[in-house]
C-alpha cells in the first residue's frame, strides 16, 4: 500500500492533487477530521466535537490521533493548529470542491467560538464568519464592528490586527467579493487614525511608553494596507516622541518599541 501511495504520490501534478491523496490513505474517519481541522486556526477535542457532531463521540481520540500527524502542531496553549502551508492548500481544497459544506462547517465554528468568554476566540468568529453564508455587507459590518469595539484598548490592539489578518487570508485567497474587501480596507484605515488619535492622546499625558507602542500598531496597519504615505507620517510621530524619551540615535534608526 505504501509502494502504491507513494507511485500516486509521484504521478501528481500538483500540490493539491498530492494532498487528497495523502489524506485519502488516512483512516476514514481520521481523514474526515483531518479535512475538518484545517477550518479553523486551531483545534482542540471540543472544536473538533462541534465542527463534526456525527463524530463528536470520537472526537478526543481523534484528536489524540490527529496529534501524531506531520502537519499538525502545538498553537498557543490553545490546543493545535495544522501547518500554515499545509492548511492553505486544504483550505484551496474545501473552497474549490466542497463549498457549500465548507459553508456549513464555518458556520457551526463562527457559533461555537462566539459563544466563548475570551476575545481570541471572538476574533475566530469574526473569521468564519466572513464564509459562513453569501456575502451579507450589512450583517457582517454589525457583527465586525461589535468584535473590534472590544478590541480599542490597548491590551488587545495586537487582537485587532489579527481580526484584519484573518479576514485578509479570505481576500487573498479569492473567497470573499470586493465589498468585502472595501469593507476590511476602510475598517483598518479607520482603525489606524483612531490609533493615531490615542496616540496623540497618551503623548500629551506624557505616557511616552504607551505612545510608542500605540504608533507602532498603527505603523503596522498602514503597512499592511500599502499607504507609504501615512506610515511615513507615522515614522514621523514616532520619531517626535523617541525624542522626547532623549534618544535620538533610535529616533533616526526607526527601530522598534520593545527597545523600551
Amino acid at each position: 500500500m505504501a509502494d502504491s501511495l507513494f507511485e500516486c504520490l509521484l504521478a501528481a501534478q500538483t500540490s493539491e492533487e498530492e494532498m487528497q491523496l495523502l489524506l485519502a490513505a488516512l483512516p476514514t474517519a481520521l481523514c474526515r477530521m483531518a479535512w475538518v481541522a484545517a477550518i479553523p486556526h486551531w483545534f482542540n477535542a471540543d472544536v473538533l466535537a462541534v465542527l463534526l457532531p456525527d463524530l463528536s463521540s470520537q472526537a478526543a481520540g481523534l484528536y489524540a490521533q490527529l496529534q501524531s500527524l506531520a502537519f499538525v502542531e502545538p498553537y498557543q496553549g490553545r490546543g493545535h493548529n495544522v501547518h500554515e502551508l499545509t492548511r492553505e492548500i486544504i483550505l484551496t481544497l474545501w473552497w474549490n470542491t466542497r463549498r457549500d459544506e465548507y459553508r456549513q462547517i464555518s458556520g457551526r465554528a463562527e457559533t461555537y467560538f462566539a459563544a466563548q468568554d475570551d476575545d481570541g476566540a471572538h476574533v475566530e468568529a469574526a473569521y468564519h464568519s466572513i464564509v459562513a453564508s453569501p456575502f451579507d455587507l450589512t450583517g457582517l459590518t454589525g457583527r465586525w464592528n461589535e468584535t473590534a469595539a472590544s478590541l480599542r484598548i490597548p491590551e488587545q490592539f495586537s487582537l485587532a490586527h489579527t481580526l484584519i489578518q484573518n479576514a485578509r487570508e479570505h481576500i487573498a485567497a479569492g473567497r470573499v467579493p470586493d465589498g468585502m474587501v472595501r469593507l476590511v480596507s476602510g475598517w483598518e484605515r479607520t482603525f489606524a487614525g483612531e490609533l493615531e488619535t490615542l496616540a496623540e492622546e497618551r503623548r500629551k499625558a506624557q505616557d511616552l511608553t504607551a505612545a510608542v507602542e500605540i504608533l507602532g500598531h498603527a505603523r503596522l496597519l498602514y503597512a499592511d494596507l500599502g499607504d507609504q504615505q501615512a506610515e511615513a507620517n507615522v515614522l514621523v510621530k514616532l520619531n517626535t516622541t523617541y525624542q522626547m524619551y532623549k534618544r535620538p540615535d533610535v529616533a533616526r534608526d526607526g527601530q522598534s518599541p520593545s527597545i523600551f
